[in-house]
């Protein structure tokens, strides 16, 4: 394994940790819980990558997406967007249909992603989920689900639809929070 593969698969892992809660944490750790490897169906892989896209593409992270999506996966991508491509269309000319597909999309985002972007920011400040929890519950920008939602996915929060508006608020509180202090006891045990 070379060492782009070794860096992209520490990063997953890294990734997976900080979703974790600190119950979870704890178990995994005490072996009450395990990790466990599952392929995705064709289905779940394309739904992945559409959500990738749609990250990157919200935080106008252009270069990004050319870096990290090969041709195969922009077609992917294109066709669950029914955006109609050319075989002999370049990784650019993909990129700029779906650019251009999402047009108005990028354009009213970009408010919102320096607003998440701020508070993303606020959140890390705080020494307790509890806290935390509170701000968010209290911050006048995240009246709706609806908003919740997108703040969540903004800082790479996995949520579902199908959660509360306060099952929301402590799974980011949780996720940022929560990742951030499990960081610092692991720190301070070395």
């Amino acid at each position: 394994m070379g060492k782009k593969e070794t860096e992209k698969l520490l990063f997953i892992l890294m990734d997976f940790i900080s979703d974790l809660s600190n119950e979870q944490y704890q178990n995994l750790l005490s072996g009450k819980a395990v990790v466990r490897y599952e392929q995705l169906e064709p289905n779940q892989r394309t739904a992945l990558l559409v959500e990738k896209f749609r990250s990157d593409i919200r935080l106008l992270k252009l270069e990004d997406i050319k870096k990290q999506f090969k041709k195969e996966e922009l077609l992917l991508i294109s066709e669950h967007y029914n955006v109609s491509n050319k075989s002999r269309d370049t990784k650019q000319d993909i990129i700029n249909k779906l650019v251009h597909s999402f047009g108005e999309n990028i354009k009213s985002t970009a408010n919102n992603d320096h607003m998440h972007q701020k508070l993303a920011e606020e959140i890390h400040k705080f020494d307790s989920v509890e806290k935390g929890k509170d701000y968010l519950a209290n911050h006048p920008k995240l009246r709706t689900k609806k908003d919740i939602i997108a703040l969540a996915k903004s800082m790479d929060v996995y949520v579902s639809q199908t959660y509360t508006k306060q099952k929301l608020l402590n799974r980011i509180a949780e996720s940022i929070i929560g990742a951030k202090l499990r960081g610092q006891i692991i720190r301070s045990e070395k």
